[in-house]
């Protein structure tokens, strides 16, 4: 009996999907930047989801062909809507869940790092929180 061995070879073909995640900073809030990356990216076949960050800037989890995941945010997501005016963007590669079809996300909630967060959730207001701060610097 003649066995044959054959090396694995790999594949040539680029992956099936792709998944990035972005952030977009600029004037990037208040100008329809959310609805218009939501139906942008659906006519693209995209999934995922798109919302404001607290910092003013845009945040983005983009996942499909590679083909049109690149086409959203290297050509689309640089220039956004007519109203926008994008001065940064970056993208990485992410491994998060995109959910079915693309939707808008709310506004990611602030974390407080450190003593801050342990403060806050002591029921201290994020008021007080700033007097704290400017009280212990001085």
């Amino acid at each position: 009996m003649n066995v044959v061995a054959t090396a694995a070879t790999p594949s040539l073909m680029p992956p099936s999907t792709k998944t990035l995640r972005v952030v977009v900073k600029g004037r990037v809030q208040g100008v329809f930047f959310r609805d218009w990356t939501v139906q942008t990216a659906r006519e693209l076949g995209l999934k995922g989801w798109v919302r404001n960050r607290r910092d003013g800037s845009v945040e983005a989890l983009f996942s499909g062909d590679p083909a049109a995941v690149d086409e959203m945010v290297e050509r689309r997501c640089r220039v956004g809507p007519p109203a926008a005016m994008v001065t940064a963007l970056s993208s990485f590669p992410s491994e998060d869940d995109p959910g079915q079809g693309f939707q808008r996300k709310p506004t990611q909630a602030y974390k407080e790092p450190g003593l801050l967060q342990g403060l806050s959730s002591s029921g201290v207001g994020t008021m007080e929180l700033i007097i704290i701060v400017i009280l212990a610097k001085s």
